[in-house]
Parts: C-alpha cells; sequence; structure tokens
C-alpha cells in the first residue's frame, strides 16, 4: 500500500512473475485532496444593492477540483435559509487538477412583498473530494426599483370614517426611506368614474393604512376599483393595480 502526498501524482503498477516477465499497467493520475475551499464575500455585509445589481463572492480551491454542480455536495447559495434558484447563480472557473483555481460566484438575490429583500446570504461550496466549507453569513438588503416601491395589500374596504365616506387601503414602503404618498383609488361603474384620495407617510420597508376620501359623491353599487401611488413631489412610485370589486354604500 502506497500513501501519495497531497496533488496531483501519477500512479503506475506492475508486476513480476517467477520468469522475471514484467508487465505494465495503464498510467493512472491521482489526486489527493484533503483541503476544503475558501469562500470570500465579494459583497461586504451591510450592503444595500440596487435594482440588478449582483451579490458577489469568490470560492478558491488549492487542488482545482471544486464539485460545480448547484446544489447539495456542490456550490449553493442561500437567502434567510432558503435555497436560490439555479438560475440566478452563476459561476465562472475551470477545474484544473493539482493547481490552485479561483472561482467567481454571482447571485441575484430577490426582493419580497412585505419584505424589501433584507436577507442573510450564505455560500457554500464542496470539492470533489468530499471536503465542504460555508462562508460567513453577510447581511445584504436588495431594494426594489423607485417607481415599483409601493405596493398595494389586499383587504382594501369601502366604508365611513368619522364624518366622511371612502376606501381605506394598506399600502407598504419597499424604499429605503421614508415616503410620504398619495394614493388614488379610482371606481368604476359603466361609465361613471370617481376618484377617492388619501395621503399618509410610511417609514422604511413599513406597512400603514391610508383612507381616500370620496372627492365627489359616490352613489351606492358596485365598483371596479384600482389604485395608483404618487409622492408628494408627484413622482410615480407604483403602477396601477389589478381591478377589484367593492360595494359603495
Amino acid at each position: 500500500m502506497a500513501t501519495l502526498p497531497t496533488g496531483l501524482s501519477t500512479v503506475q503498477f506492475n508486476a513480476t512473475d517467477s520468469k522475471s516477465n514484467v508487465v505494465l499497467s495503464t498510467v493512472y493520475n491521482v489526486l489527493v485532496d484533503s483541503t476544503a475551499p475558501t469562500i470570500t464575500n465579494v459583497t461586504p455585509s451591510g450592503s444595500v444593492l440596487n435594482p440588478g445589481q449582483l451579490f458577489s463572492a469568490t470560492i478558491v480551491d488549492t487542488e482545482g477540483d471544486l464539485n460545480t454542480t448547484y446544489g447539495a455536495h456542490g456550490y449553493e447559495v442561500t437567502y434567510n435559509g432558503t435555497v436560490l434558484a439555479a438560475s440566478a447563480v452563476h459561476l465562472t472557473g475551470s477545474n484544473n487538477p493539482g493547481s490552485s483555481v479561483t472561482y467567481t460566484l454571482t447571485a441575484a438575490l430577490p426582493t419580497s412583498v412585505g419584505n424589501p429583500g433584507h436577507w442573510d446570504v450564505v455560500v457554500s461550496a464542496e470539492d470533489l473530494a468530499g471536503n465542504a466549507a460555508t462562508g460567513t453569513t453577510d447581511a445584504v438588503t436588495v431594494t426594489v426599483a423607485f417607481g415599483d416601491s409601493i405596493i398595494f395589500n389586499s383587504g382594501a374596504t369601502y366604508g365611513a370614517n368619522g364624518a366622511y365616506k371612502g376606501v381605506t387601503v394598506s399600502v407598504t414602503n419597499e424604499w429605503n426611506t421614508a415616503q410620504t404618498i398619495v394614493v388614488y383609488a379610482t371606481l368604476k361603474s359603466g361609465s361613471s368614474i370617481y376618484v377617492a384620495q388619501g395621503t399618509t407617510t410610511v417609514g422604511a420597508g413599513q406597512t400603514a393604512s391610508v383612507f381616500c376620501i370620496d372627492l365627489q359623491t359616490v352613489p351606492p353599487g358596485t365598483y371596479s376599483v384600482t389604485f395608483s401611488a404618487v409622492t408628494t413631489s408627484n413622482l410615480p412610485v407604483s403602477a396601477p393595480t389589478t381591478a377589484i370589486t367593492l360595494t359603495a354604500t
């Protein structure tokens, strides 16, 4: 039995019979690797990424035998414990057994309604010899495009608020600073159109209710209602929503 050193070795076997006849085997390349990959997050913890900006890390394998399959026993990216889709992760680098190889990993992290992309990101990697490593946890925030930063939540209602009637709707601010917004509820019934309007200030990543007061007297009936919002500086921060049905009283 031979003990091989770490790294790439060539091995050939031979056998000699009693008549001194010698036979040689094929030459085999054998890689001995007992060192796990090294993972370095290029994107610093605490970073705020803009829409389309990628998270980045490097993976160094001193023996150049990384398992380049995405998922368990290969390389993987998780955010808040959820495995990121393979289509959102890209690895650059080619295995070169016996030589140190640096691989570059990039990942497109998602945003989510009610949580403006506050993720604890972890990169893991394993080589073909089964040596596994897990990188440090990076806290990363992914912002949304400003024009998509106000989200309208389900559960809008029509009714009285003190001496006034109108529509109450919940909104979430996905932007990284507070926003003061004007919300418009457009009610349609046949050829009749009515608009209700309300104003509120919503903190970064927070949710608030806004009461949109009828700007005209809305007759009782069933209406198709859509919502949109602009800042008080008249900058659009949402697209018109899909219509819902509300009954005015």
